[in-house]
C-alpha cells in the first residue's frame, strides 16, 4: 500500500511539473530571484521523453541598461528526469535595480525564458552598522519625540540629517530643517529580505520641504526595460513641524511590521536632488540589498 502510495506521490509530482506544456521547467533560477553568488546553475525537470536529441541548449544574458549581451551558452547532454548544469560565472557581486540577468533554454522545438534574475552577494556588501531607533513612550506627542531625540542620534545623507525613534504604535523619522530644502526619501523593507528589486512591500516615505507622502512600487519587464511603477500608498502617515525639525509618524500597521525590541528592518535614506546622495553611502533605491538596516531599541 505504501508503495502505491508513493507511486502515485512521482506521478503527479511529475505531473505538475509539466503542466505548463513546456519540456524543460527550470526551478533554479526563477523569475525575480535574488541570487547570493555570480554562479548561474540551471536546475530543470526535463521531459526527456519529448526531447529525442537529450540535449538542452542554455544562452545566459545580461540585460543593462536596455541593452542585451550574450554573457555565455551552455549544451547540456541530459541524461536523467532531473539536471543541475553549471552555465556561467558572471563575475558581478551585484546586479538588480533596472538592471538583469535573463536564461534562455532550447530543447529540440521548443523554447523558454526566465527572467529577470539578480544577484546580491551579501558577503562582499560593506558591512554598515545597523542604525539605532530608540525607544519613546508610547504616550509621547509629536512634540515630545523632536525633544527626546538627542543631536547624538542623528545621522547625515548628504546635506540633512535625520534620525529614528519608535514605541509600540510607530516609527518615528526625526529630520533636522536646514537652508538646503532638497527633497528625502526614506525605504523601508520590512521582511530585510536584501532583495535585487524593489518589491511592492517596499514602502517609501517622502519629504519635500513641509510636504510628506508615501509610495510604493509594482513591477513589470517591458521588453528589454525594467520599469517600476509609482502607485500611491494609502496610508495614516503624519507630521508636525517643533521648531528646527520635522518630526514624522508612521504607523506600525501602515507598514506590516510587528514592532519588539532588537526587531530589524531594512532602511535607507535617499536625495535626488542636483547633490545626490545616500544612506548608507553607495545605496542605490531600487536595490533593497544595498540598503542599511534600522534596529529598534530599548
Amino acid at each position: 500500500m505504501i508503495r502505491q502510495l508513493l507511486s502515485t506521490a512521482v506521478m503527479l509530482v511529475s505531473t505538475v511539473s509539466f503542466v505548463s506544456g513546456q519540456v524543460v521547467v527550470l526551478n533554479s533560477p526563477a523569475p525575480w530571484m535574488t541570487m547570493r553568488n555570480d554562479s548561474i546553475v540551471a536546475k530543470a525537470q526535463v521531459d526527456t521523453t519529448v526531447i529525442k536529441s537529450r540535449v538542452v541548449d542554455y544562452t545566459l544574458s545580461s540585460v543593462i541598461g536596455g541593452v542585451t549581451k550574450v554573457v555565455a551558452k551552455k549544451q547540456v547532454k541530459i541524461s536523467d528526469v532531473s539536471s543541475d548544469a553549471f552555465v556561467a560565472k558572471v563575475n558581478s557581486s551585484i546586479l538588480g535595480g533596472t538592471d538583469y540577468l535573463k536564461l534562455e533554454w532550447a530543447a529540440d522545438s521548443q523554447k523558454g525564458e526566465i527572467s529577470p534574475i539578480g544577484i546580491l552577494a551579501l558577503d562582499k556588501m560593506p558591512k554598515v552598522a545597523p542604525l539605532q531607533a530608540k525607544k519613546v513612550d508610547s504616550a509621547a506627542a509629536l512634540k515630545a519625540v523632536a525633544d527626546i531625540v538627542k543631536d547624538d542620534q542623528f545621522v547625515k545623507c548628504g546635506a540633512r540629517t535625520f534620525a529614528l525613534a519608535w514605541n509600540q504604535d510607530a516609527l518615528y523619522i526625526v529630520v533636522k530643517k536646514t537652508a538646503d530644502t532638497a527633497g528625502l526619501v526614506f525605504g523601508i523593507d520590512g521582511k530585510n529580505g536584501k532583495n535585487a528589486f524593489a518589491a511592492y512591500p517596499d514602502r517609501f516615505v517622502c519629504l519635500k520641504q513641509d510636504a510628506v507622502w508615501g509610495k510604493h512600487y509594482d513591477r513589470a519587464i517591458e521588453k528589454t526595460s525594467l520599469k517600476y511603477n509609482e502607485i500611491a500608498w494609502n496610508n495614516e502617515i503624519t507630521k508636525e513641524i517643533v521648531g528646527e525639525k520635522i518630526v514624522i509618524r508612521m504607523p506600525w500597521y501602515d507598514t506590516g511590521i510587528v514592532p519588539f525590541d532588537g526587531r530589524q528592518a531594512g532602511f535607507a535614506a535617499f536625495i535626488k536632488d542636483k547633490a545626490a546622495a545616500s544612506y548608507p553611502e553607495k545605496a542605490k533605491q531600487p536595490i533593497p540589498g544595498t540598503w542599511g538596516t534600522f534596529v529598534l531599541v530599548k
